[in-house]
C-alpha cells in the first residue's frame, strides 16, 4: 500500500479490489480529507447514531414546558424504573448526561469531540443505550453522545431525546393539552392542518425553508432552541428586514460555552415557513445559525413532525403565545460562580441608568446573593423571591466599587 497526502492508493490485485473494496477502504488505507474519509465518516454516522430500532407500540406521554423546551419523561434500560427528563430536540443526537451515563454503568465505545452551538469544542464519549422507553414505545440500541453540561442540572434534565430517534416514527404534539403522541404511521386526519416541508443534508438534520420574496434560506429545525425564529446576521438584507425593533447585548449560552453577542429585533416583512407568515419579532445574531425552534411550533395549538416522510404539519388553530411575547430590557443569570447582568436592550431607559452587560450582582432587592453556589441555587432564589415581578434594587460590584440602582417595574418592559 502507498499513502500519499489527502489521496489514497492501493496496490491490489484488481479480483480482491473489486471483492473487498469497502474492507480495505475502512480497515487497510488511512487517508485525511479524502473522499474516502467522507464515506468513512458517513458509515460511522450512520452505523452508530441510525441503526437504532423501534418497536411499533403507539402512546401518548404528557410533556412540560420548561424554559422554552418541551421535556419528557423516559427510562432507561430495564433495570432502572426511574422516569429521567429529556429535551425533545430536533437539532441535535441524542446525549445523556455523563454522570447518568456512569451510574447506568452504560458502555463507554469511543472517545469524541462535541462542538456546541457557539462552535466551541468539549470532550465527550459515545456510548449505547440498550433499551429507551417512552410511554409504551421502546427504543432499541440507542447511540448517544454522553457529556456535561450545565444546561442539565438545574431543571433536573438528564438529556436529549434526538432527531436520531425521530426517524421511524410520527410525534404528535398538543400545546394545548401538553400531550406528545408517538406512532408509527400518520394515522390521523390532517385536513386542519398545513404543511412545511422538511429537507436534510447526509447527517439527517432537518432544515425549514424561509422564503421572503422569492429569496429562499434554509434555517435548522431545532427544538433544542427554546426561541421562535433566529437568522444569522448575514441574511438581514437579503430578507429586507426593515422593521427594527431593538438591540439587546447578552451571553448566547451553549452546551459548554457562553459568549457576548448583540441580538437585534425585527418585526419581519413577508417572511413565511413554508405557507406560514412569521408575525413575531425575529432574532439577528451576528455569530449564530439560523434556527426555527420550539417558539415557532408552540404558537400552534398542534403540530405533526413526520421526519421520516419529510414533513412538518401545523395545526390552523394558533395560541395566544404572541400576544405574551415581550422583550426585557435586562436580565438576571448565572455566570462564572455569580449572578451577572447577562442581557441588556441597547437604549433602554436601564441601560440609561449605567447598568452593563457582564455586571456582577451582589444583592438583589436588598437580598444578598453571596450564599448562591450554582445556577440551580440561583434559580430558586429567583422564584422563591418572585425576582422581576415587581421593581427592581440591584447593588452592583464594578472595578472593586459599588454601585446601587432602582429599576421601576415600568421600565423593566417598554
Amino acid at each position: 500500500m502507498q499513502k500519499s497526502h489527502g489521496t489514497l492508493t492501493c496496490q491490489k490485485p484488481k479480483v480482491l479490489y473489486l471483492i473487498a473494496l469497502s474492507i480495505f477502504l475502512i480497515a487497510s488505507c488511512k487517508t485525511e480529507q479524502s473522499l474516502v474519509s467522507k464515506i468513512i465518516s458517513k458509515h460511522y454516522y450512520k452505523e452508530w447514531f441510525f441503526l437504532n430500532t423501534s418497536g411499533d407500540e403507539t402512546t401518548t406521554i404528557p410533556f412540560e414546558i420548561i424554559d422554552g423546551w418541551i421535556v419528557l419523561k423516559l427510562q432507561i434500560n430495564e433495570k432502572d424504573t426511574t422516569h429521567y427528563k429529556f429535551i425533545f430536540d430536533t437539532g441535535a443526537m441524542t446525549t445523556i448526561d455523563l454522570d447518568l451515563a456512569r451510574n447506568l454503568n452504560l458502555p463507554i465505545l469511543r472517545d469524541l469531540t462535541a462542538v456546541d452551538v457557539n462552535s466551541s469544542e468539549s470532550k465527550a464519549v459515545l456510548t449505547s443505550i440498550n433499551k429507551l422507553k417512552i410511554g409504551e414505545r421502546t427504543f432499541f440500541n440507542v447511540g448517544a453522545i454522553s457529556s456535561k453540561s450545565d444546561i442539565f442540572g438545574c431543571n433536573e434534565i438528564k438529556g436529549l431525546f434526538g432527531l436520531n430517534l425521530m426517524r421511524d416514527a410520527v410525534f404528535r404534539i398538543n400545546f394545548k393539552s401538553k400531550l406528545l403522541s408517538i406512532s408509527s404511521t400518520l394515522n390521523a386526519s390532517i385536513s386542519n392542518f398545513d404543511q412545511i416541508k422538511i429537507a436534510n443534508d447526509w447527517k439527517k438534520y432537518n432544515f425549514i425553508e424561509l422564503k421572503s420574496n422569492n429569496k429562499t434560506i434554509n434555517a435548522l429545525f431545532d427544538t433544542g432552541f427554546p426561541d421562535y425564529v433566529a437568522l444569522n446576521n448575514s441574511l438581514k438584507n437579503k430578507f429586507e428586514i426593515d422593521s427594527f425593533l431593538k438591540s439587546k447585548l447578552l451571553f448566547t449560552g451553549g452546551l459548554s460555552s457562553s459568549v457576548s453577542d448583540t441580538l437585534h429585533f425585527y418585526r419581519p416583512h413577508n417572511l413565511k415557513a413554508g405557507e406560514q407568515m412569521l408575525d413575531r419579532e425575529v432574532f439577528v445574531f451576528s455569530n449564530n445559525k439560523t434556527l426555527i425552534g420550539s417558539g415557532f411550533l408552540s404558537g400552534f395549538e398542534e403540530v405533526i413532525i413526520d421526519v421520516s416522510n419529510n414533513k412538518l404539519y401545523v395545526s390552523k388553530n394558533k395560541t395566544e403565545i404572541s400576544k405574551l411575547y415581550k422583550i426585557p430590557n435586562v436580565t438576571l443569570g448565572w455566570k462564572n460562580g455569580s449572578v451577572k447582568v447577562t442581557s441588556l436592550v441597547v437604549g433602554s431607559k436601564v441601560e440609561e441608568m449605567g447598568i452593563r452587560l457582564d455586571d456582577q450582582v451582589v444583592s438583589i432587592n436588598n437580598i444578598s446573593t453571596s450564599d448562591l453556589h450554582d445556577a440551580c441555587m440561583y434559580k430558586k432564589f429567583k422564584i422563591d423571591n418572585a425576582i422581576f415581578k415587581s421593581d427592581l434594587r440591584l447593588t452592583i460590584l464594578r472595578s472593586e466599587s459599588m454601585f446601587d440602582y432602582f429599576i421601576n417595574s415600568s421600565i423593566l418592559y417598554d
